[in-house]
């Protein structure tokens, strides 16, 4: 049985880009032509025989000639500009043993003797080296000796700063730096009320007319509101007792809130917290001359001592002027008070409660 056209096997050859298609054909005549064919010797076929394979060969030739061909290689196509930038740079291969050039002695002397250096040129190289080295260690300790003796002149002058700041905080009594916080206590106390105004002008207009009479007074602002007080007191009794004296008054407790103060000093620190108790202590006093006429010895020394705190060379040194004003007035209550007697006039016990107003003032504006 054949096999069919299309399960043949071909084999494709490209030559010179043309395809030459070789196909095994497996015919009738080539089965044929396995088989011996059967001559008869005679001289015309012996000629014709001949004749016949002189075709063959001519014809095989003539199929070697036009299937024949070439091997076309491409031509060197030259490199690419960074290609031959990159060639500059590139190394050659060192050379051989036997390509090196042989060197006679004399070149061989001659390169030995540009190799080597002179002695001068070495000698001034080596002692250029030794002086760089020299200047350079001077240079350093010179300005190692000139920041020594910099800093040892800046601790000095520190030193000495610190000293004179101890010396004149002891003697004239300044303020050391405002770094301190200070805690305002609160003060409890028994006041004599002229009025509660929303309005400061008119809380003004009123305390002018109590002035024209020769009467104490001072406004005090709390929660947005004008209070106007004509006088302090250290008990509720004593309170309603001079309610009745001043007509359009009215006797009541008030408490002034403390709050902590920022950046003060730690005099200015030590007046703000000790200040309550002096209060007291000269309220105590006053309100015994006021309605007792009576005084007591123990309470005018508790007060010397404490008055030490508020002396006026450590308060005209403090930076804080609410502080300033707060103990000037406190001081200037202590030493009115100080003078008191169980006999004193009203006007003297009069000056004394317009500090202490003055005084409570100033401790809420902190």
């Amino acid at each position: 049985m054949c096999e069919k056209p299309e399960n043949r096997k071909t084999i494709t050859i490209k030559i010179n880009g043309k395809d030459r298609p070789f196909q095994y054909k497996d015919t009738d005549e080539a089965v044929e032509r396995k088989q011996p064919s059967v001559f008869h010797k005679d001289q015309n076929n012996e000629n014709k025989e001949k004749d016949y394979f002189r075709e063959e060969s001519a014809a095989g030739q003539e199929t070697e000639v036009e299937e024949s061909f070439d091997w076309i290689l491409p031509e060197p196509e030259e490199a690419p500009a960074k290609n031959k930038e990159k060639s500059l740079f590139a190394f050659q291969s060192p050379l051989t043993k036997k390509d090196k050039p042989a060197l006679s002695k004399n070149s061989k002397a001659k390169e030995g003797k540009k190799k080597s250096l002179p002695k001068g040129i070495v000698a001034s190289i080596f002692f250029a080296v030794f002086f760089a080295v020299i200047l350079g260690t001077s240079f350093g300790f010179i300005l190692l000796n000139m920041v020594s003796s910099d800093q040892s002149a800046a601790t000095n002058g520190n030193i000495t700063a610190s000293a004179n700041n101890s010396s004149d905080t002891s003697k004239g009594g300044q303020a050391t730096a405002a770094t301190e916080i200070a805690t305002k206590a609160d003060i409890t106390t028994y006041v004599l009320q002229k009025g509660v105004f929303s309005n400061e002008e008119r809380a003004k207009i009123e305390q002018k007319k109590l002035t024209d009479a020769g009467k104490t007074s001072q406004i005090i602002s709390i929660d947005e509101k004008q209070f106007l007080l004509i006088g302090v007191v250290s008990n509720l009794e004593n309170a309603k007792a001079w309610q009745k004296q001043v007509k359009d008054t009215y006797a009541k407790e008030m408490v002034f809130n403390g709050n902590e103060i920022e950046n003060v000093s730690k005099e200015e620190k030590g007046v703000i917290e000790a200040s309550s108790a002096i209060y007291y202590s000269i309220l105590q006093i006053v309100t015994s001359v006021q309605f007792d006429k009576s005084i007591s010895t123990e309470e005018k020394s508790k007060l010397e001592k404490a008055l030490a705190i508020v002396e006026e060379k450590k308060i005209s040194n403090f930076s804080n002027e609410k502080v300033q004003k707060m103990a000037t007035h406190l001081a200037m209550g202590g030493e009115l008070t100080m003078k008191l007697t169980k006999n004193s006039s009203e006007k003297e016990i009069e000056a004394i409660q317009q500090q202490l107003l003055n005084y409570l003032a100033a401790y809420v504006a902190l």
